[in-house]
């Protein structure tokens, strides 16, 4: 009997820990501009259920944000898309090379701008204290 509890109680745990967080970089858009300017949108992934931060988590700032960050050319201008369809970005003022993001929720995505003089070969990082690291180069 207590040999099938913990069983159980294994396969549970294993299940529940397949389902933490695994934040990827999903993909990299690079888009001239005039003036030698470059527009670099990254679509950042999380393929499990659990999000990288939970709302207590976030509401409580008890760990720190996701850091998403760009290699490769001087970036002018980083933000959040919070509509990746209607261009609409929520502008980091500080320090735009590293994005601070809040969440990236569970089976979902969150997509990031940066626009960029100069650089051809451009490199995302993503920096999860919960969801681990990923990168990808275009």
């Amino acid at each position: 009997m207590i040999e099938d509890m913990c069983h159980r109680n294994m396969a549970f745990t294993l299940f529940h820990l397949y389902h933490t967080p695994k934040v990827s970089v999903d993909s990299i858009i690079v888009k001239n501009l005039s003036g030698g300017l470059k527009e670099v949108t990254a679509i950042i992934g999380n393929d499990r259920v659990i999000p990288t931060h939970t709302f207590q988590d976030s509401k409580n700032k008890i760990s720190r944000p996701d850091w998403v960050s760009l290699h490769g050319g001087k970036v002018i201008i980083g933000g959040v898309l919070e509509n990746r369809f209607l261009g609409l970005m929520k502008e980091q003022k500080n320090n735009p090379q590293r994005l601070n993001i809040e969440n990236v929720p569970g089976m979902g995505s969150v997509a990031v701008r940066w626009i960029v003089n100069g650089g051809s070969s451009f490199t995302v990082k993503v920096d999860s204290e919960k969801g681990g690291k990923a990168e990808k180069s275009n």
